[in-house]
């Protein structure tokens, strides 16, 4: 169910993965969101099937409230495919939630009960913070270019002079 037979992610983890990607496209602005197009909080079952046979499920649940949201996500093997190959796939998106979208704050996957992938915001710093920063820390000399031929020749293999 979530793995093909070269052993790299099946169907339903990329469209999962997708499906949270999907959320944080849109940039976040900071602002509390007025009351969302879509429910607050809901749930949604599905039968995963391979033919006419029932092999999983998955279940995809969210809440958001004020500027918060969580998302979680479930696939597993059922019946003979469970016996067989027991999976369990979690998927959980926590953050906030502004005008323009979410802004994911933790992702994490955990494959069988062991962690699987987690991925937590970093801070940024704004490019105009940035440019400058170092700004009378060192002096630039003269000369600077000077030895420019030499390294371009280092660098494409030619070797020392």
């Amino acid at each position: 169910m979530t793995e093909t037979g070269r052993g790299g992610p099946g169907p339903c983890v990329r469209f999962l993965v997708v499906w949270f990607a999907l959320l944080a496209l849109p940039a976040w602005e900071g602002a509390r969101a007025a009351a969302p197009a879509f429910p607050a909080g809901g749930r949604v079952r599905f039968a995963v099937t391979m033919g006419p046979l029932e092999i999983g499920r998955a279940e995809h649940g969210w809440r958001i409230d004020g500027g918060s949201y969580r998302l979680r996500s479930t696939l597993e093997t059922t019946g003979l495919a469970a016996l067989f190959k027991p999976e369990r796939l979690l998927q959980q998106s926590e953050g906030g939630y502004g005008r323009r979208g979410f802004l994911p704050l933790h992702f994490s996957v955990t494959r069988n009960g062991k962690p699987a992938a987690k991925l937590v915001a970093i801070s940024t710093v704004p490019i105009a913070q940035r440019i400058g920063v170092a700004k009378g820390l060192f002096e630039v000399p003269d000369d600077i270019d000077a030895h420019n031929d030499e390294v371009a020749r280092l660098f494409l293999g030619g070797g020392a002079p």
